[in-house]
This record gives C-alpha cells, structure tokens and sequence, in this order.
C-alpha cells in the first residue's frame, strides 16, 4: 500500500485524501494551525505493533468521525489541540488509526460518503494544558491504587503547558504513561472520574470516550513522541470512481438500494461491514500455548474490551484412570502481559479407589490430593467486570477479573470461604453459587447487566435465574450476594421421571421485544442418536418458552421433541431449534430445524429438514433469510428459508484427525455418533464472512453469495488437533481457539506495514496456582 512520508514540520495537520493509486494520501495543510504531525512516518503509522489490549472497537471510529469537529476559522483558534474549545476533538488509539488506515485503502471506502465527512477531524492528540489537566488525577490515583508511580526525572514547571515547548510536552507524555503504565479498565474509569469531579475549568474532552482512549494508549506505552491531528480532506474530482464516473443503468440503483446504498453509493453500515470484513481477513496466528489445559478446550470467552479471555476444559474423572485426572482446567488470560493464570477452584478431595492399580498407597501418595472437574461453560458480564464459570463440581463461580474489588462479606447463597482480594491480582474468587446437578449450559443476556442463567443436570429446576447484587462501602470493600430469581423446569420431564430429560440449550431473547423470555431445550440423557425414527424417542425432549417478568410458561407447540440446539434472531422476535425428525419425516431426513414466532408465543412458522443424526450448533444470520445447522457429520447445512425444499449450501470439512474404526471392523461405529463434527461457527460482519472449524483442526471462510462451486474462501487456519471451540473479539480483530489436545490458539489482526513482528507466532506465559 503506497503512502506519502511527511517531513517533521511544526503546526502541521494530516490532510486524508484518496490518491490516483487508491491509497489514501497525505497532504499538510498550510493554512491552519494544529500540532506537530509525525516525522518521517505514514499517515497513522504506529512506531511499534500494537496489542489486543491496546485496540478499541473499531466501530467507534465512524461514529468519532461523525462528531469530530468541522474545520473552524484560523482566528477563532485556542491552543487546545488547534481546535475551539467548546467543538468536539476526537482521539484514535494507535491501533484504531492504523485500522482507518488500511480500510481507507479499498474501493469501497471511495463509494462511501465522504462528502459528508469532508473536513471533519478524525484525531487530535491530547495538547499540553490538557495533559497538564488531568495528570494531578493520575497522581492521585496511582498513590492509592496499583497504578506505576512516575519515574521521570525531567521537572515540570508549572506554567509549561501554557508555553507548549516541545521538551515540556515530551516531559509531560512521559510521565503520563509512567503513572498509567499497567492500569487495567476499572482504574482508568476511576482516574475519568476524578479528573471530571475536579476539572473546574472544564479544559478536558467532553467525550469519555476519548480521554479512555488516551490513557489506553498511556497504559501501554503507545502515546507518539510528537502531537498529530488528522483530518478528512476532499477527494480531488478527477479521482472519482470509475463505477460513479459511469452513467448507471437502470439495474445499478435498484441493487444500490436493495444493498442499503444511498445516492449511487455505499451506506456508512456498509463502510462499517467492509472495514471489520478487512480485518478479519487479515487474521494470522500469533500466538498459541503449547503446554496445553486439563484435556479437550469446552469454552472460550472474551470481555468486552478484548483485554480478557477465558478457557473452561475437559477433565477425566473415573476413578479407574484418576492418573489422568490434571489441573489447568480453567484459564484466564491476560493481554496486557501476555499471560494465561490458572484458576484451580473448580476441584473436588479425590476419592479413593476400593481396589484396581489407583488403590495402592503408593499410587495415592503420587496423586494429586484434588480431583479438577471439567469446566463446561465460561461467559463475562456484560460489562466484562465478572466471570462466570460452570463446572461438573455443581457449582458456578464468580470471578472479579482484574482483581480490584474487594470483597469484605458474603450473603445469600454464595461461598463463605475468606479469599484475600487486596492484591489486585486478576481473577479473584468472588462467590461460589451451589446447584443440585452437574452444569452444562451458562449464559448472559446482554439486556440484563446483572444476570446470568445456568442449565444442570436436574430434573427439578434444571434452568435456573440468578441476580448478582453488589455494594460498596465507604472503605471501597465489595459486599456482592446472589439471589435466585426463578427456576425453570421441563413439564415433561416432570410428569414422566422415568428417563432423565436435562437441559441441552438456554438463550435469553435478544429483540427488545422479547429480551425478558428465556428458550430452554430438553434432551432425553440416555442415546438417541439411533432412534431418529422411532417417534417415542424422538418425543422424550421438550421445549419451554419462559416469561421471567410474569414467572410462568408460555405456550410452544410442537415443543415435544429431542432438542439439540437453539438460537434467537437478533434482529427481530424469532427463534430457530434443531431437534430431532419423527415419524412423520420424508425419507432421508433425521432432523428438523424449526422456526418460530416468539411473540406469538411460540408458534411454528417453517420446518427445515435436514439429513444430520445430530446438530451442534444453530444459528440465524442478521439477514433473516439464512438459517444454519453445524452437524456431527463435519457438514454446516444453510437454508435460504425462502426456498426451504433443500439447503442452499452444505458446507463440508474433511474426515476426523481422531482415529476411527473402519466399516469392516466388528465394533465399527459411524463417525456422526462418536466425531464431534463441526464445533466452531460464527457469522462476519455480513453474509459474505462464515467461519467453520471442525474436528478435521481447519477452520475454513465461506461466502454464502456465491455458487456452491466457489462458496469456499480460503483456509483460515491448520492446527493440529481438532477445533474444540471459538470465539471472536466485540471488534472482530482478534480470534482464539481451542482444540481436542487442551490447546490454545490465538489469531490476530495482520496490518501490512504495521505490524512486522506479526509474522512470528509468540506464546503465553503461564501462571500456575498458588
């Protein structure tokens, strides 16, 4: 990607245009004053590659853009930033900026509207007097918190930030980040906050925004050594594109308007789709943990920002192989350190065994005295300041993730075990929720901030609704209480109790419109995976449609069946449910997937067949029209529900890196029986990105616009060891991984001529218990 160097000039603004090379240029701006641009770098090139931690959500950008400030008048300029101090000054990290940079490079962008970005600035770098400004918060809050104190050896005269001397600015970066180097999210909100109670002046950012985004760049270390200020500057009119230079026909608007276009051009939500779709396309593994947890990877997790992750594992438990029960089935990991910290409380006092080899004294004493359970399930709060965690234990557990609550009591049904929480270490144990059966299933609803919803292995309350609760005393000790808000039970399951009949699937509307209804899937404990055609078997599930704000079942028919998955649609009050086919099926299909109206109170609307003994995963595009099974026989089936007779694609992996038994061989098993088959989907940021990972280790990049000969993209990525799981940054920049051997993989974004470490794969530091 050519770009054009900018020499080292004072007061000089970064002009980004679009050159005859469709690279975005950068032209100095001579007649308005604004600090001090890079020397001798591209236009928002960063100086070093930049990590997870350090990016925020590239979707802000456009809506930073939006409310940048239009260029105003060069008398009515103050020394803020170049800027009138009342006008909005937006701040960009420096992974941001990069991300702007490299989306500014496509075709797209020129379609997109610049017109109504043009001279709106896209970044301005914090000026002295605001540095000046703020940094009493951070030394106040660095002598009473985790914060590093400041080590640099340079004075600061009081009256610099008015004066604006290079060597003042440079003096008054650094110990910016010296004060800030390390802070975690929850003490830059702290650091905001005080800097607002005790900026009379209001010289600061209207924005919190922008000031987190600086302190972020603080924290790591990323602020540059020189002020910049960027802005969108016109595209010369020669340059325009050759699809607008043309006179369209009478087709081109009408497929601009049904793509969402506007004016013979691209939306801004299409921009916003063609930016994460470029980032995610230049994922490449950067980082992987050759060490390895308990056994298979069950979950993974990251927080909101994308500074925290989190692994739950299998564990083998039968007491004739407890040689092979280990520790490390659950992870945190840590971006700003690169570090994975082991979190041991999911165990259980391992039993002794009556008699066989694990009996002996000799065996007992080489054993581990604690029994790890699997960890089956792991999600963040919404806000990302909890982890919750669900194992085989019987117990979900709450997590403080960056250690800075302090937790001085607990009430209700949570643990009474004193755990020290004063050294800000991240991952403290919070609360222990007990549960009358092993746990499955935990979920969010991002609706509700303070909720989360388990699935365990109970016939009685098999779903169940907690509440976490929390105070802060004077002493700024946490005083956190869990209280159970409903308990969901299968009327099947509970009229038969003959066969155990669990929870197999929970989601929580995500519609605002049915945002308080929760969807629980039961399934038959014993196998079925023969029995598709026998419709007793078929019929031994249920299906439960739940009002938490009224407490009582709705309606759902048919609800009688096998439920392998279900999923809502987050755009409108649907919900789609693999089960299993009855009697009444066509030849060759031995599953459904169902689609219901969820207002109505579940009433079936269509019915997918599908020739899977099992499915893994559902899920519904954000364009409603295309509805998806990951199956155990290394196939994702999608339909067009608009012509539902047969899938619109069948999207297939190799065969299994586990060995199997050959046809011919007498204990000979199907491979969709025993294979865990496709495991790992996820949509992009629009129909042309699907991602697939299936036991075969790849993970493959679909696009389901085109025909089924050309539907496959590229490989994402080759492991080892079968795909387990995954997950996706809020961003989309980053991807993580796990696989069958305890494996984990992370992908990151790839900026060509950013990031040149990016082509070496690192690994993670481990933190084992203590």
């Amino acid at each position: 990607m050519a770009t054009t160097e900018i020499r080292r000039r004072p007061h000089q603004t970064i002009d980004l245009t679009l050159g005859d090379d469709e690279s975005p240029r950068a032209t100095p701006s001579s007649t308005r004053a604004a600090p001090t641009s890079p020397g001798g770098s591209s236009v928002a090139r960063t100086d070093d590659s930049a990590t997870a931690a350090e990016e925020r959500s590239w979707r802000r950008i456009a809506r930073r853009v939006r409310r940048g400030a239009v260029t105003a008048p060069e008398e009515s300029r103050v020394v803020l930033g170049g800027l009138t101090s009342h006008l909005d000054r937006p701040y960009l990290t420096t992974r941001e900026r990069a991300t702007l940079r490299r989306a500014m490079s496509t075709p797209a962008w020129r379609r997109s509207t610049l017109a109504e970005w043009t001279d709106r600035y896209v970044h301005v770098d914090f000026s002295a007097l605001e540095m000046w400004t703020i940094l009493p918060s951070i030394l106040a809050s660095s002598s009473s918190s985790s914060l590093a104190p400041t080590t640099t050896t340079k004075k600061i005269r009081p009256d610099c930030p008015h004066h604006g001397a290079n060597d003042t600015i440079s003096c008054l970066r650094q110990r910016v980040m010296d004060g800030m180097r390390g802070a975690s999210q929850h003490q830059i909100e702290r650091v905001i906050r005080h800097a607002r109670n005790h900026d009379r002046g209001r010289l600061l950012r209207p924005c919190d925004e922008d000031i987190q985004a600086f302190l972020w760049d603080a924290a790591k270390g990323r602020l540059s050594k020189t002020a910049m200020t960027i802005r969108f500057g016109p595209a010369p009119r020669e340059e325009e594109d050759s699809l607008l230079r043309r006179a369209p026909t009478a087709s081109y608007p009408l497929l601009l308007r049904e793509l969402g276009g506007d004016d013979l051009g691209m939306s801004q939500r299409e921009v916003q789709r063609t930016m994460e779709q470029g980032m995610r396309d230049s994922l490449k593994l950067s980082k992987t943990w050759p060490l390895g947890g308990s056994n298979d990877v069950m979950s993974v997790a990251w927080n909101p920002t994308g500074e925290f992750f989190a692994a739950g594992c299998a564990a083998l438990t039968d007491e004739h192989d407890m040689q092979y029960n280990r520790n490390k089935n659950l992870l945190l990991g840590w971006m700003v350190d690169d570090t994975l910290r082991e979190l041991p409380h999911h165990r259980l006092q391992r039993p002794r065994p009556e008699e066989g080899p694990n009996a002996t004294d000799d065996m007992v004493n080489a054993l581990d005295e604690w029994m790890y359970c699997t960890v089956a399930s792991v999600a963040f709060s919404p806000g990302g300041e909890y982890l919750y965690t669900a194992s085989y234990d019987k117990t979900v557990k709450i997590w403080d993730v960056d250690g800075s609550r302090h937790l001085c009591r607990r009430r209700g049904t949570t643990s009474t075990s004193n755990i020290n929480n004063n050294n800000n270490t991240p991952g403290q144990l919070l609360a222990t929720v007990n549960h009358p059966g092993e746990i499955d299933i935990l979920t969010t609803s991002p609706h509700y901030p303070t909720i989360f919803i388990t699935g365990c292995k109970s016939i009685q309350g098999g779903v169940r609704v907690y509440q976490v609760e929390e105070d802060e005393d004077e002493d700024g000790d946490l005083d956190m209480k869990t209280d159970l808000l409903s308990s969901i039970s299968s009327k099947r399951a509970m009229a038969t109790k003959i066969k155990e009949i669990y929870p197999s699937c929970v989601k929580m509307g995500l519609h605002h419109s049915v945002k308080h209804l929760i969807l629980a899937g039961f399934s038959a404990h014993d196998d079925i995976n023969s029995s598709s055609s026998n419709t007793a078997a078929a019929r031994d599930g249920d299906l439960c449609l739940f009002d938490a704000g009224t407490d009582c079942h709705l309606r759902v028919s048919p609800s009688a069946q096998n439920v392998f998955d279900c999923t809502w649609h987050s755009l409108q009050p649907s919900f789609a449910v693999g089960c299993v086919a009855d009697s009444k099926a066509n030849r060759g299909t031995r599953s459904y997937v169902r689609l219901y109206e969820g207002l109505s109170g579940g009433v079936l609307v269509q019915e997918l067949e599908c020739p899977a003994l099992d499915m893994n995963e559902v899920t519904w595009c954000e364009d409603p029209h295309y509805v998806t099974a990951s199956c155990t026989d290394s196939k994702t089936y999608i339909w067009d529900i608009r012509s539902p007779t047969i899938p619109l694609h069948i999207l297939s992996h190799s065969e299994s890196l586990e060995p199997m038994r050959i046809p011919s061989d007498p204990e000979y098993v199907p491979a969709e029986e025993i294979d865990t088959g496709v495991r790992f989907v996820s949509w992009g940021s629009s129909i042309e990105r699907f991602y697939t990972g299936s036991s075969d280790g790849v993970v493959k990049v679909w696009d389901i616009r085109r025909s089924p000969e050309d539907v496959w993209l590229r490989d994402l990525i080759t492991l080892n060891s079968g795909v387990m799981c995954g997950a996706f940054t809020e961003a989309g920049d980053q991807l993580l991984l796990g696989d069958v051997s305890g494996g984990i993989s992370l992908l990151n974004v790839h900026l060509e001529g950013f990031d040149d470490d990016d082509e070496k794969v690192g690994h993670w530091r481990f933190v084992g218990a203590e």
